[in-house]
């Protein structure tokens, strides 16, 4: 993929910030990071911010980094909550550099919309990019040859799902769903004793209710299905599909 112009130059890349974005932890509250690449097909060529724990939904980085460009026409961008197992994919996106190029002074500053693996909205990126050395943008030039950053606020950038990136993010997706399952089935046995172990020394209640669908469950709860009592093993939102009985992910029979 190529910009139709003469393309051999570099990008200098600032990430300042994200906003709104799709809360993915469980427990707690995202750790984001950004990454991104010029060249999707090649996973080591991603460069990526430092981690800001326990940032939610918004966070700042304000890093700068430099690219070559050897005819690239896309930009890669993922946010991802860093894990101590799988990291999970918050949010990605591809962006046209051509607006870079065409914009004035080959430089802008933008504000881009990141996608779920599902295609809906995660939340926004602010980024300022410069193309520096492509044929078609009029760069503003220091007495050093290099671009000059133009300050100014931030517009409303282009940014859209590009297909195999999608298949990318849908794939760290399952990988990040399988590592969480292997560890529920771990550690599920401990949470079961952990409950009990802070149901007797903190007084909590140890009455069963009956078990209902579409009702949230926290670690450690209590309730009856047929006849038999059960304890909950980890946060979830319950459902026909998944009934105590036939969930020994979930539920843990006393």
């Amino acid at each position: 993929m190529s910009y139709g112009h003469s393309n051999q130059g570099s990008l200098t890349l600032t990430v300042h910030s994200a906003q709104d974005l799709a809360d993915v932890e469980h427990f707690g509250k995202n750790d984001p990071f950004f990454q991104f690449t010029s060249d999707i097909t090649n996973p080591k060529s991603f460069q990526k911010t430092k981690t800001i724990n326990n940032a939610g939904k918004n966070c700042n980085w304000n890093e700068t980094f430099n690219v070559s460009l050897h005819g690239q026409s896309e930009l890669f961008c993922e946010v991802l909550d860093d894990e101590k197992t799988v990291d999970a994919i918050i949010g990605f996106c591809a962006i046209p550099l051509n607006q870079v190029i065409n914009a004035p002074g080959g430089q802008m500053n933008g504000v881009f919309e990141i996608f779920a693996p599902s295609g809906k909205r995660a939340g926004e990126v602010n980024l300022t990019l410069v193309v520096h050395g492509a044929s078609g943008n009029q760069t503003q030039s220091t007495s050093s040859g290099m671009g000059q950053v133009l300050h100014s606020g931030p517009t409303k950038g282009k940014s859209y799902i590009n297909e195999l990136h999608k298949k990318r993010a849908k794939s760290m997706k399952s990988k990040e769903e399988a590592a969480d399952a292997a560890g529920v089935a771990a550690t599920g046995i401990f949470a079961v004793g952990a409950g009990y172990v802070a149901n007797k020394m903190f007084g909590g209640k140890e009455d069963s209710k009956e078990w209902h669908p579409a009702t949230n469950y926290k670690s450690g709860d209590k309730i009856k299905f047929e006849d038999h009592k059960y304890t909950c093993l980890q946060d979830h939102l319950s459902s026909d599909s998944m009934k105590p009985d036939s969930s020994p992910s979930l539920w843990s029979r006393n």
